[in-house]
């Protein structure tokens, strides 16, 4: 039994791990936290103690008589955050409240988790109690929505947010949409004016015979030339400059791997499939990428830079963890432009964003200072950037980049309870669809990056994910390309309605082998508009066997993991394509497995057997990328 004392009170929590709860020792719990709770209720409150008092036991006797551990979490969440409205409407602050929440957060980790709550809940409180303050002082909240929002509560139907989404003008279609000009075309969006001296965009495509161009139809309209671009795709670096070999990688933490934590399970000196990743590790992928030959024309990079420890995070920490690793890929890949989207990693704290606030003005101001360090971007994306973290830039004759930012379709960022009333939300919807139109008009191609998917199963809002479906339905012949990370998963999505399929997310695996899965990345080669299957994706070694060999003085390479081509016998990465490779996963059973084995980075420690309940489940994530059809296929 551990003990953790207040300032008012003393609070008992069994640590017992949630699916052995018995029914007393749930009581004893909810009742101890009932006196914490209602012996903390602001002094001070002009309301009668019967009816402050009332307003929680009425919550917390819902959890005393509940099913299960997770209907426990969910009463404690809406009488959390019933304190918190309580204290709000005294004038009260995250310290005021601190004694409670400590107890609530130690009590919610080690339940959920498993985590040691007394060593991260006061970073994890003082970083995120702030934000939940800001948004429950901007909007009212009922605590159960609020606890919807964040998953801690069950819910009937995908929480809304009044997100808006595209304009009915913008779905009709008229002739001129769909007709496509495969010519020279105008450079309709792009700026004479640039800054920095970094790697300029290329010009020209240079023609490569040691490159095997994939044979069979492009995109209907889109013809196809001899000359062949070939790009990398980055994601999800994470990298831990604390990360030290020999440390516990078995902590009762978020994130382990660094000497002074206390733990088992010594880790390599490559790296550990639950930690992040180290220097050493980066230097051996970096310098895959700069002996490939030929060099790829320009890097894709997908965001998240900084480690997974949170409850240590500042401002500080997370602008230095970006400047240096964007500086570090500079120096060491000097000749080709890095063309990044803005994670959720790079806030403070992680996860939370909303573009109206100073602080987070001055997230996007100063990525627009360190992502040209990696590339020359017209002074038009740096204007952007600074202004919301989104851009637009033509990185070859008739092919277009738009990065955008995902932040606000993201359930972990708080803040997106308040899209309904941000300007900044609709700003950018209206920037996206004005570029694509304008390159639409202009008869160039598109590719669209960022960093978290829609579709991302329980990880995004219906609106985000509705939005992007009628996004690529309206330019589905303007858009070929669809790049994004944050799952740490090589994986793929069909962007498609009962009407049809219109395009395919393409999600690459991360970098960090957090998660279980090994280092990775995505290399493509292409023609001048359709984007052919993605070429190498390479691995190191298994990162095991590396750490065993290391202590030999073995140093790892990267080897080709799979060509999609010969894998999954691709002809292209048209829509159609990929949905034939769907259709063939009900009939190949070890075609699945396959698919599952590259997914997770063909680690051995995700096992690559898929019954039916879980063929069901991969299918429905693949074919639906709204959140809430897949739910429903899923349940038939």
């Amino acid at each position: 039994m551990q003990v953790y004392k207040t300032r008012r009170t003393t609070v008992y929590f069994v640590y017992a791990h949630a699916h052995v709860f018995t029914m007393a020792a749930r009581v004893v719990q909810l009742l101890t936290v009932a006196v914490s709770l209602t012996s903390l209720l602001p002094p001070c409150s002009s309301r009668p103690l019967d009816q402050r008092h009332q307003r929680l036991e009425i919550l917390l006797q819902k959890g005393v008589g509940a099913a299960d551990s997770s209907e426990i979490l969910c009463h404690l969440c809406e009488a959390a955050v019933a304190l918190i409205q309580e204290y709000l409407e005294e004038g009260g602050s995250v310290d005021d409240m601190f004694p409670v929440l400590e107890p609530l957060c130690v009590f919610f980790l080690n339940q959920s988790f498993g985590y040691y709550g007394p060593y991260m809940c006061p970073g994890v409180i003082h970083s995120y109690g702030p934000v939940l303050f800001y948004v429950l002082a901007e909007r009212t909240l009922d605590p159960l929505e609020l606890c919807q929002f964040v998953r801690l509560c069950n819910e009937t139907q995908e929480p809304t947010h009044t997100l808006p989404l595209l304009s009915p003008s913008l779905l009709k279609q008229s002739s001129e949409t769909h007709s496509v000009s495969t010519g020279s075309s105008r450079n309709v969006l792009s700026s004479a004016n640039t800054t920095g001296t970094r790697a300029q965009p290329f010009s020209r495509r240079r023609r490569r015979e040691s490159i095997q161009r994939p044979t069979g139809a492009g995109r209907e309209g889109v013809s196809r030339s001899e000359d062949v671009i070939m790009f990398l795709h980055l994601s999800d670096i994470h990298l831990d400059r604390q990360y030290s070999e020999g440390s516990p990688s078995l902590c009762n933490l978020y994130l382990c791997c660094r000497s002074w934590y206390n733990g088992t399970a010594p880790a390599g000196h490559y790296g550990n499939y639950k930690c992040d990743l180290p220097l050493v590790t980066l230097d051996v992928v970096v310098e895959t990428i700069a002996s490939l030959d030929p060099q790829p024309d320009f890097i894709i990079y997908t965001g998240d830079n900084s480690p997974h420890d949170l409850w240590n995070e500042t401002w500080a920490s997370q602008f230095e963890a970006t400047d240096y690793l964007v500086s570090y890929l500079a120096e060491k890949l000097p000749h080709t432009p890095i063309y990044p989207a803005l994670g959720n990693h790079e806030s403070y704290p992680e996860s939370e964003y909303i573009g109206t606030l100073p602080q987070y003005q001055e997230l996007t101001k100063r990525m627009a200072e360190y992502w040209q360090k990696g590339a020359t971007l017209p002074q038009s994306a740096v204007e952007t950037i600074a202004e919301g973290g989104y851009y637009t830039l033509l990185i070859s004759d008739g092919l277009r980049l738009v990065s955008f930012n995902s932040d606000y379709g993201y359930f972990l960022n708080l803040y997106t309870l308040l899209n309904g009333q941000n300007p900044n939300v609709a700003r950018q919807q209206t920037w996206i669809t004005d570029t694509l139109e304008l390159a639409e008009k202009a008869g160039e191609k598109v590719v669209m990056i960022a960093h978290i998917p829609p579709g991302d199963p329980g990880n995004t809002l219906r609106e985000y994910d509705e939005f992007y479906l009628n996004l690529t339905k309206r330019f589905r012949d303007t858009i070929v390309g669809h790049l994004f990370g944050h799952t740490h998963h090589d994986e793929f999505k069909l962007i498609q309605d009962q009407e049809g399929v219109y395009g395919t997310v393409l999600v690459s695996p991360s970098v960090t082998p957090r998660g279980r899965s090994n280092p990775s990345f995505r290399l493509f080669t292409s023609g001048p508009f359709l984007l052919p299957p993605p070429g190498l994706p390479a691995v190191p070694s298994q990162l095991t066997l590396a750490n065993e060999q290391a202590g030999r003085g073995v140093k790892p390479k990267m080897e080709l993991a799979y060509s999609t081509s010969d894998l999954y016998h691709l002809p292209d990465l048209s829509p159609s394509s990929w949905a034939s490779l769907v259709e063939r996963f009900s009939q190949f059973p070890d075609l699945v497995s396959e698919y599952r084995y590259n997914k997770y980075g063909q680690s051995s420690s995700h096992d690559r057997s898929c019954d039916s309940q879980c063929l069901r489940e991969t299918i429905c994530t693949i074919t639906n990328v709204v959140n809430s059809e897949r739910k429903k296929c899923i349940d038939g």
